[in-house]
């Protein structure tokens, strides 16, 4: 399982980019069963039109996947409100699933709308969702913004259900409110002001609750938590994570490697991977330095992919 921002994409970027970003899906990360995507913008970027599809966006990275020789992706996802999660206006940010069929199955229930909230239901073998793929909490004022609090509309974490062997996955993609608007580490004002976290403390929060539901009903499910969280493995919001029974597998990267993201020359982690504990037995997870270390000229993205090998059932 990888998790991968893909820098903005949309239908009508140039070829190089969907191919640099293919080759790195295939070459550099072996093809992954499932991947959880960031930054998957609408077919026509930021043209501010009221357009809000994205089967083009995706449709394009997966034909350009196979030209690279991988396999012929499936994709789910759930469009949004038009300019109400965040993002360059007009490209109506999200994020979204790709998935081998060959390999995994995806549980598609329901059919959810941008407002809708997935739930999380006990059934005869176990948890489920009420909709697989579903919005977690989208109208809550973390996610949805609150004026009173300076909050915008950010892009809304998606839920997904699949099965790989007969095991029962549940993931959660996200991409929680930015960096933009805090103090550099190193500028003038110090200590320097992170105003931003508080609202990836309540995202985080909404996210942990939806995740010890799935926990309390199996204590032994299967649970992956990813994405660009634009947070440090050591901040609040990646430990209200972890307060829900999570592991960050990125903490198992030395120190040295451990970066996804280059910031005015500050390497750092932006994106996190969090398994339930019948995963983090026996995990493996690589950051794989695919765009950090290079100029933008050559680097599909800004932002290095995750990868994670999980043993299923493990004990």
């Amino acid at each position: 399982v990888a998790s991968y921002n893909v820098l903005n994409l949309d239908a009508r970027d140039p070829q190089q980019h969907f191919d640099r970003l293919a080759r790195t899906i295939v070459k550099d990360l072996g093809a992954p069963d499932v991947l959880g995507l960031q930054e998957i913008q609408d077919d026509d970027g930021a043209v501010d039109d009221g357009l809000v599809t994205a089967a083009g966006t995706l449709g394009r990275l997966i034909d350009a996947v196979v030209a690279a020789g991988g396999p012929r992706y499936e994709f789910r996802q759930v469009d949004p409100v038009d300019n109400a999660d965040g993002g360059q206006p007009g490209g109506n940010i999200r994020v979204a699933y790709l998935f081998n069929p060959a390999r995994v199955s995806f549980v598609d229930r329901g059919a959810a709308a941008a407002l809708d909230a997935t739930e999380v239901v006990e059934g005869a073998d176990g948890p489920h969702l009420t909709l697989s793929p579903g919005r977690i909490s989208p109208t809550a004022p973390a996610f949805a913004g609150d004026e009173t609090r300076g909050w915008e509309g950010n892009r809304k974490s998606l839920a997904a259900e699949m099965v790989f062997e007969g095991h029962r996955i549940f993931l959660v993609d996200n991409h929680l409110k930015s960096k933009r608007g805090d103090d550099r580490l190193y500028g003038e004002r110090q200590p320097p002001v992170q105003g931003t976290e508080v609202q990836r403390a309540e995202q985080a929060k909404v996210i942990a609750a939806f995740v010890r539901q799935i926990l309390v009903v199996d204590p032994e499910a299967a649970v992956i938590v990813l994405g660009d969280l634009n947070e440090h493995d050591f901040r609040s919001p990646v430990h209200v994570l972890e307060g829900a029974g999570l592991e960050n597998l990125v903490a198992r990267v030395p120190l040295e490697d451990r970066y996804t993201y280059n910031y005015i020359g500050n390497s750092q982690i932006l994106d996190n991977f969090l398994v339930s504990p019948s995963l983090a037995r026996g995990a493996e997870i690589d950051l794989v330095h695919a765009n950090a270390d290079y100029p933008a000229s050559e680097a599909a993205s800004d932002h290095d992919p995750v990868l994670a090998r999980l043993a299923l059932g493990a004990r």
